[in-house]
């Protein structure tokens, strides 16, 4: 999941993307993951894919909201925040 966050902060979205989801893969349990992989998702508007893992974190996520000090804390805000910002070029 690091590994994912930092290619996707230099803009290699494609490796960030295979990161997370080997992220997924090996931590199934982990809401982190789950939200980078749809957050990236939905920055190649793969929106459908995007919300179930964006849902899966939320689920995932601690009580008192899925990331505090991050995203909204709520499963609509949070889908709306995600789905609203701008895909990469």
């Amino acid at each position: 999941n690091d590994l994912g966050s930092a290619l996707e902060k230099l803009g290699r979205y494609d490796e960030a993307l295979e990161r997370f989801e080997r992220a997924v893969e090996l931590t199934p349990d982990s809401a982190p993951a789950e939200l980078n992989w749809g957050v990236t998702l939905a920055r190649f508007e793969q929106h459908v894919e995007a919300l179930e893992h964006i849902d899966r974190a939320v689920e995932l996520a601690p009580e008192g909201g899925p990331f505090p000090g991050k995203l909204p804390n709520t499963p609509a805000a949070v889908k709306k925040a995600v789905i609203t910002k701008p895909a990469a070029n």
